[in-house]
């Protein structure tokens, strides 16, 4: 009997090492570190995903049929609600999740929350055990704004031939900015575009900068003489980018940006001006 619970200890000890081996190069789940984002940062209202990674040796024995896979008491701090890696209703059983991936949709207090998860074991008969709780801290930050500057104003520009333009903008957020936008000719249907603003150095936070623009060239005008209304429809910044669900845009249209229009012209240039004649004297 000690022999053959050797033999099986030593078994157990080689798959264990062989399955480190294995996971070693496995994918890891790291924050991004990236210069202003600071802790782990998104937009209010996205839906996020998070993971954990259960612990190598419970996995290993579950591989062998001697424990249950584990299962996770995932919660947030401020009560948001554990739904299911694809957003439907997760369910709990006694406080536990069966997943070691979540998602969750972010409300709309701004601020730091906080998602924590514990692994408890689940052997083939009895109660488990309950590990240390894992912690990540949240930065809730508001979806950036854009406006043409000075904003409030019906803006427009215009010109005997089509040229390149530069609209000013007034944006807040952390750049760049991802910034889709409209253009109707001679109030036709709209043609959508977009385009990449500012860097990674443009962390403005919730105090706009001036200094960007919407570059809008010739090729975005070939339609010649007539009237160019360019209309922004949407702005992602580099948080909402990473966190954003462009599905809950529509069930929370205020957090699409409200800003004027800048009408854009192609004045026609007379060619077929007549040649002078005398008007007689009365």
């Amino acid at each position: 009997m000690v022999v053959k619970r050797t033999i099986f200890i030593l078994v157990l000890f080689i798959f264990l090492t062989v399955l480190g081996m294995k996971n070693a190069g496995a994918q890891s789940y790291v924050l991004s570190t990236v210069s202003g984002e600071g802790i782990d940062s998104v937009t209010v209202r996205s839906r996020m995903g998070y993971r954990i990674t259960p612990d190598s040796i419970i996995v290993s024995l579950v591989e062998v049929g001697i424990m249950n896979p584990s299962i996770y008491n995932w919660s947030f701090s401020d009560g948001t609600t554990v739904l299911n890696p694809d957003g439907s209703t997760a369910i709990a059983v006694g406080g536990f999740y069966a997943d070691t991936a979540i998602s969750a949709v972010i409300g709309n207090t701004l601020g730091i929350i906080s998602v924590s998860v514990a692994e408890q074991s689940v052997p083939m008969a009895g109660t488990g055990c309950t590990g240390g709780t894992q912690t990540l801290l949240i930065q809730v930050l508001p979806r950036p704004t854009i406006y043409y500057f000075p904003p409030g104003l019906l803006q427009a520009k215009g010109a005997c031939a089509v040229e390149n333009y530069s609209l000013p903008l007034s944006l807040s957020g952390y750049g760049p900015w991802s910034v889709d936008y409209t253009i109707t000719f001679n109030a036709g249907a709209p043609v959508a575009y977009n385009q990449v603003i500012g860097s990674v150095g443009n962390n403005v936070g919730t105090t706009p900068i001036n200094s960007l623009t919407l570059d809008i060239d010739t090729t975005q005008l070939a339609n010649g003489v007539g009237t160019y209304l360019v209309q922004i429809t949407n702005v992602r910044d580099r948080i909402s980018l990473k966190s954003l669900d462009s599905t809950l845009i529509q069930a929370h249209p205020a957090d699409l940006p409200t800003v004027d229009s800048f009408m854009l012209y192609v004045y026609p240039t007379p060619v077929n001006i007549n040649t002078i004649k005398h008007i007689k004297n009365w």
